[in-house]
């Protein structure tokens, strides 16, 4: 797997009381408070901050976030390479768009650059945040 395009960071801290993050999962962003994230509240969630760099995120505690660029993410299913991908679930994990109750695009995280048949393993993926919505 080539290795990261590391185009854009951001900092921020993960909200109190959340349970921590693991490396490579999406975090979105608190709106009750700037600089803020927390875990997604399930799949297609929206206001996408970034992917966790760092090994993993204790609640309270601030940490490395890509942006932009290229950027490794865990896989919740199969992934084939092109897929348009968005949040899986409360951990911050992608999966497929498809054709689902989420395939207006709500949480779109970006496009799979490459595959994998694993739950848990790890994908390159080209992100598109914050486009909420595409077609």
């Amino acid at each position: 797997m080539a290795e990261i395009n590391e185009l854009l960071t951001a900092t921020y801290t993960l909200k109190a009381g959340e349970t921590a993050m693991g490396q490579n999962c999406v975090a979105v962003l608190d709106t009750d408070d700037e600089g803020v994230v927390k875990r997604p509240g399930g799949e297609g969630a929206g206001n996408i901050a970034g992917v966790l760099r760092d090994k993993e995120l204790e609640a309270g505690r601030a940490g490395c976030f890509q942006v932009a660029g290229i950027a490794k993410v865990v896989a919740a299913s199969q992934v084939r390479v092109g897929d348009t991908l968005i949040v899986a679930d409360a951990e911050g994990r992608v999966k497929p768009k498809g054709d689902g109750p989420h395939a207006s695009g709500a949480g779109i995280v970006g496009r799979a650059l490459s595959a994998t048949s694993i739950p848990g393993s790890v994908v390159k993926c080209l992100l598109c945040i914050p486009g909420e919505f595409s077609s």
